[in-house]
């Protein structure tokens, strides 16, 4: 069971890691097409279409996962549930500063 949490947890994040990378590259791709350099409003508005609801998934599935971790530290059986929220952290921070880079890149393909 709680190798299978886990994984479940592992899995919500990177779903939502992948949507959140699909809809900037959605965004950088039409900019392509119309031969714009810039975005503008209407590109947040379709980012946001699409990443807000995966921000949202994340940050309670990541706030979930918090808690147990809490509790597991509470009541001293192990901090295995804080590793793992350390490497879902880390994940996000790679997808906010590398994911720029990523969208620049797929915009000159």
């Amino acid at each position: 069971m709680k190798r299978s949490l886990q994984i479940t947890f592992l899995i919500i994040n990177l779903a939502c890691i992948v949507v959140v990378l699909y809809a900037g590259y959605r965004v950088t791709s039409l900019m392509v097409v119309e031969q714009r350099i810039e975005s503008d409003a209407v590109d947040g508005i379709t980012f946001s279409a699409f990443a807000v609801p995966a921000f949202a998934v994340a940050l309670l599935a990541n706030t979930m996962w918090g808690v147990k971790a809490t509790v597991d530290s509470w009541r001293r059986r192990d901090h295995q549930a804080f590793a793992l929220l350390g490497v879902f952290v880390l994940l996000w921070l790679l997808t906010f500063f590398g994911a720029r880079y990523l969208w620049e890149f797929s915009a000159r393909l």
